[in-house]
């Protein structure tokens, strides 16, 4: 039975880490986002958070562009140091060897081992609390077709998703977990 508890708490892990990068002039940032989604489509946005004292909202701020990208389990490292380390004192990309290379339409890395990404205009940013949320609208999206199905799911034969379980925990989401298929109804 649920208890109401007296202290602040919040539960959002496990979940995917999604990863942002961002580039203005010649400077270029990566950094790891728990809090992030997909936000409509016809045009497409995605939503991310972030603190205004980070290099990547400096960078964000005056470039107006950044990609949004996913990145397989055997790579959960570089998703955990990008988000330990700032982007101020060092390039990310070059101290943990991330290969990259620039977006066709808004000149932001693309990790060239992601299964996924999205390169994004912003259309959006408020404040929430600590955070600012950052909305853009998807210019072009990015995928490495074997991790796909032919049904546009997952394909894990080709591909484990890492999990974050908090704490600099990921468990990794492959072909062995438990499958639940459930019938799709149209009671909507």
């Amino acid at each position: 039975m649920l208890k109401p508890i007296s202290k602040a708490s919040w539960h959002t892990y496990p979940s995917m880490v999604a990863v942002i990068t961002s580039k203005s002039n010649e400077q270029v940032n990566v950094m790891a986002s728990g809090w992030h989604t997909f936000m409509g489509t016809n045009p497409g946005h995605y939503g991310f958070a972030l603190r205004k004292e980070t290099y990547t909202y400096e960078l964000i701020s005056q470039s107006k562009t950044f990609a949004v990208q996913f990145l397989p389990s055997q790579h959960s490292k570089w998703i955990q140091l990008s988000g330990t380390y700032s982007g101020r004192e060092q390039n990310k990309f070059d101290l943990f060897n991330i290969p990259y290379h620039l977006s066709e339409l808004c000149n932001v890395p693309i990790i060239e081992d992601a299964y996924f990404a999205y390169e994004c205009n912003i259309v959006g940013e408020h404040t929430y609390g600590t955070h600012e949320w950052i909305v853009g609208e998807v210019m072009q999206s990015y995928r490495n077709e074997k991790a796909f199905t032919s049904s546009n799911t997952i394909n894990f034969e080709h591909v484990a998703i890492p999990m974050y379980i908090g704490r600099s925990e990921y468990r990794s989401l492959t072909k062995d977990a438990p499958r639940m298929l459930h019938q799709q109804t149209n009671h909507l």
